[in-house]
């Protein structure tokens, strides 16, 4: 076989195994009356310097703590069905935060898995060229699961 045949061999097994099928997810199914939570933090695509890669909110879900979330991470959270509240927050002796409070009411369904995505940008409608420091923009995203399955799979999960 000649070197550049092996070579090409070697890459297709490498490619094959580099993606995860997003169908084999590690989400354990929900049983009667509950569901699952999963909230993420993703690389931003395309930006060279991710903006606040070495912060981390404490996310507040119906007034308590799930815990904090960092950079290229995700919590599964199982949860009753129903209205919830979660929050986003440095306020918290945990957190390494510096961002205002975001907040997102939303209602899951019993056997539902939702995707929360806390979405930070640079806000360019807030830069100021006089300055140094780049502003940020934070969004909590609910992302449809056909589509956050492909982002949570460039994440790990906190446990």
């Amino acid at each position: 076989m000649t070197r550049i045949a092996k070579l090409f061999i070697l890459f297709s097994l490498i490619s094959s195994n580099a993606y995860a099928d997003p169908n084999n997810s590690d989400v354990v199914e929900p049983v009667d009356g509950e569901a699952t939570l999963i909230v993420y933090r993703t690389k931003i695509k395309g930006i060279l310097i991710q903006p606040m890669r070495r912060s981390y909110p404490d996310l507040i879900l119906d007034g308590s703590s799930v815990g904090v979330l960092k950079y290229k991470k995700h919590r599964i959270i199982p949860i009753k069905a129903g209205k919830h509240h979660l929050k986003v927050t440095g306020l918290t002796d945990k957190a390494k935060w510096d961002q205002r409070d975001k907040e997102l009411a939303f209602n899951i369904n019993p056997g539902e898995t939702k995707y929360l995505k806390i979405n930070i940008q640079y806000d360019i409608d807030e830069m100021n060229k006089l300055t140094t420091m780049n502003k940020r923009a934070v969004y909590i995203t609910p992302v449809d699961a056909d589509d956050a399955v492909y982002e949570v799979r460039d994440t790990k999960e906190v446990k």
